[in-house]
């Protein structure tokens, strides 16, 4: 069997190619003759036929393979689109030669098809890549390059940057003069929901920009905004970011000398403000209306201000009036946001998320009232993530004041996310010789439930109070498991001394069994012949009793009267703990009527 190719696929691909520039098919047309050794077409049907693309005229690399195909022939003759789904689409350059190879029915036809010009009219879908556009325009207005958009409606662009490198930019524009107004890039739309200039970044790692934006005059603006309309809500800059752990506005002075401001806001209206910051769902009719569900850092944010200036401020607020102004003026109106949210993000030194300082007699350096009558409200909230840092830090008679009149409000709360290091959310010190360093006083009424301290712990391994150097007090010491009858209480035992134990099983092989303990519960406890450890032994079967000879890192079970059982049995061992041998109901110097020292009742 013979097979003839035909080429018939030129004229019609051209037509795709040049008739429009946008939604090119990436499919070739291909058509061929098979005839049998007499020149017969062979007989109509539908057969097995597989189409591959090489480099070479043979030999080569394979670039494409449609896989088996079912193709119908009628007289002989078969129509195909190579790259058409189920087929693998060609994603060829066509920057190079290609040649086609045909299989029919099992038999590869020879020599290979070098594929025509009609592969390469892909390139007629936009620039080739490289082009670059040169020129100089000394007179007028004019442009080397202009893409002026007239459309009055619909979302259109003046000009469209798109680039999926993760260092790229998906619109460039770079104003080489050192003076004068120049210009990166200007984009002009004139629909009413148009844009001038779009830059858009499809990668989703690495650091790329949508627009990026550079000036090397002293005097010049990276970006400038500016919006002309005398009124309505309209906007010099906008700037919008999906990320859930993007920035909408990012500022970052990088200078290390001299005034410089992560973000610069200024206004001259008397009722302005120099920077506004306003969460996603506020009420465009109402600027002075904040809507913040779960506003802090890693939410949503109006403000983040960024310096890396050892004294800059990554947000300064000043006031000049005399009275009822303020520096910085946050407010919401979510039940669970910040008015004012401030990190300390440095890793070394002594660090501040919040420094205030009043110059008057009768001022505070920091005030927090949260008024609210409901929610998780703060009247302070501080935050540090150095290791050396504070979230809050107050020096005075009263170091720190939090007051909060909301019925779940906290006045202060300490938090430190610190992800190493020994950070501490709230560090208190005293060094009076009766002194204490945290006290905390419920005033709450006695048949109510209430905590003078209450710690919680969200790790599955940490712990809601973690003490060093011994913890102390009276009253019950109570663990809580909720049950089918609500929070219930599991008291704490109580010894006389301190001990360790730990609790096993063993079995009892011709009448004896060696128990070695656990080296690691060994370094916790003291065990020798000056402390020696108790064992508790219970037998789970029947034999004539046991006794126990101990070491000091083993204890053995022997049966009774040589018996040789084979008997299973659980085991207790209680032990001194290490550092604290020998200490049993030590009387402390503290007054009976200290803190409300519980007495036992007369006669007990």
């Amino acid at each position: 069997m013979r097979l003839t190719l035909l080429f018939s696929a030129v004229v019609t691909l051209l037509f795709l190619v040049f008739s429009s520039h946008a939604e090119i098919p990436q499919v070739i047309s291909y058509q061929g003759k098979v005839t049998d050794t007499a020149g017969n077409p062979v007989p109509d049907a539908s057969y097995s036929m597989r189409f591959r693309v090489y480099d070479a005229e043979s030999g080569g690399t394979l670039r494409w393979d449609s896989n088996a195909q079912t193709v119908a022939v009628s007289g002989g003759i078969f129509n195909v689109l190579l790259g058409e789904s189920p087929q693998p689409a060609i994603t060829l350059d066509f920057t190079t030669d290609y040649w086609l190879s045909v299989t029919f029915s099992g038999t590869t036809v020879s020599p290979r098809s070098r594929l025509a010009s009609v592969g390469y009219a892909y390139m007629a879908s936009g620039l080739v890549p490289g082009t670059q556009i040169s020129g100089s325009v000394t007179t007028g207005s004019g442009a080397v390059l202009a893409t002026v958009n007239t459309a009055t409606t619909g979302t259109t662009y003046g000009a469209y940057g798109q680039v999926s490198s993760t260092e790229g930019r998906g619109l460039y524009g770079w104003a080489t003069a050192t003076t004068g107004l120049t210009t990166g890039v200007t984009g002009v739309s004139s629909s009413t929901a148009g844009r001038g200039v779009v830059g858009y970044c499809t990668a989703s790692t690495g650091v790329n920009y949508g627009v990026y934006a550079y000036s090397a005059s002293s005097t010049g603006q990276a970006v400038f905004g500016y919006a002309l309309n005398s009124t309505g809500p309209n906007y010099a800059g906008y700037f919008q970011t999906q990320s859930p752990s993007g920035t909408g506005v990012y500022g970052f002075a990088d200078a290390s000398t001299g005034t410089s401001f992560g973000v610069y806001g200024r206004t001259d209206s008397d009722d302005g403000f120099g920077v506004i910051g306003v969460h996603e769902g506020y009420d465009e009719s109402d600027l002075g209306t904040y809507y913040a569900p779960g506003g802090f850092f890693g939410g949503r944010n109006g403000v983040i201000g960024v310096t890396d200036y050892p004294g800059g401020y990554g947000v300064m607020g000043i006031s000049t009036t005399t009275w009822g102004s303020y520096g910085v003026y946050g407010r919401i109106s979510g039940t669970s946001g910040f008015a004012v949210h401030a990190d300390a993000t440095s890793s070394i030194g002594t660090t501040y998320a919040v420094r205030a300082v009043n110059s008057s007699s009768a001022g505070y350096g920091v005030y927090g009232h949260a008024e609210a009558g409901s929610g998780t409200t703060y009247g302070v909230y501080g935050k540090a993530t150095s290791t050396a840092g504070y979230g809050v830090y107050g020096e005075g008679i009263n170091g720190v004041r939090g007051t909060s009149s909301a019925v779940g409000g906290v006045g202060v709360v300490a938090s430190a996310s610190a992800t190493s290091g020994s950070g501490n959310g709230l560090s208190a010190y005293t060094w009076a010789p009766n002194g204490t360093a945290v006290r905390a006083q419920v005033y709450g009424e006695d048949d109510h439930i209430n905590y003078g301290v209450m710690g919680i712990s969200s790790s599955p391994s940490g712990y809601g109070v973690y003490y060093i150097g011994g913890i102390g007090g009276s009253g019950l010491m109570r663990n809580m498991i909720r049950t089918s009858h609500g929070t219930t209480a599991l008291d704490v035992m109580t010894a006389a001394g301190n001990w360790v134990e730990d609790f096993g099983a063993g079995r009892l092989e011709n009448g004896r069994a060696h128990v070695p303990l656990d080296p690691l519960f060994l370094e916790t406890v003291r065990s020798d012949e000056a402390h020696p450890m108790k064992v508790f032994v219970q037998l789970s079967g029947p034999c004539n009793g046991v006794y126990v000879e101990k070491g000091t890192t083993w204890f053995e079970v022997v049966e009774l009267n040589g018996g040789a059982s084979s008997v299973s049995f659980d085991y207790r061992v209680v032990a001194e703990k290490r550092g604290f041998e020998g200490r049993r109901l030590e009387i402390l110097d503290i007054p009976d009527d200290e803190y409300h020292i519980n007495q036992p009742p007369a006669g007990d």
